[in-house]
């Protein structure tokens, strides 16, 4: 019995309103998109809007046309049947294609674009760590830190974005980016 004999036994409706959980982010257990978090409103390659593919495990978003055949969902690259959700590219490392239960537990996903590493790839030299592995701007749409991501900036020119966009938001970042990019030759990130 869980009761003790000075509180007597919880009434059915005691029981039943201390299973209920507040809406939005649930305390523990796996969070779903829609439900406990939303999606961000722009591509996490290009960081334009319009229509978007949202990640159905995570805040990420992109744009059709901005993924690579092999980072489509099934549905979209000519696939049938396969997973009934769609994990985008930060849920695999970008040089060996291993998620993140099958890498150690643990992918260090970059918070300014689409990549990610396990802990074998890892570019130590040019990776810049987040404080804790936390994302404001995730925890913002309402995303608790996933166990096995730590976020990061994966290049030099992230986390240049990344500073330039939390001082001066996403459209100066852009357009530094863009800048640095003509200069150095490059098309796109």
């Amino acid at each position: 019995n869980n009761y003790t004999l000075e509180e007597g036994e919880k009434s059915v409706f005691a029981s039943e309103l201390a299973k209920d959980k507040p809406s939005g982010i649930a305390a523990h257990g796996r969070q779903i998109a829609g439900r406990d978090y939303d999606n961000e409103g722009h591509c996490l390659r290009c960081w334009d809007g319009g229509d978007l593919l949202l990640c159905d495990q995570c805040c990420a978003s992109y744009h059709e046309s901005c993924l690579l055949p092999h980072e489509l969902p099934p549905s979209r690259n000519g696939q049938s049947g396969g997973a009934v959700t769609w994990g985008c590219p930060h849920h695999s490392c970008r040089e060996c294609g291993q998620k993140a239960h099958a890498s150690g537990g643990m992918l260090f996903r970059c918070t300014e674009c689409p990549t990610a590493f396990c802990e074998d790839h890892l570019p130590i030299d040019d990776v810049h760590l987040n404080e804790n592995g936390r994302e404001e701007r995730f925890e913002a749409l309402g995303q608790r830190k996933p166990a096995q991501a730590y976020f990061i900036q994966c290049s030099p020119a992230c986390t240049q974005f990344a500073k330039t966009r939390k001082a001066d938001g996403v459209l100066a970042a852009i357009n530094e980016a863009q800048a640095a990019r003509a200069k150095q030759g490059v098309k796109s990130k």
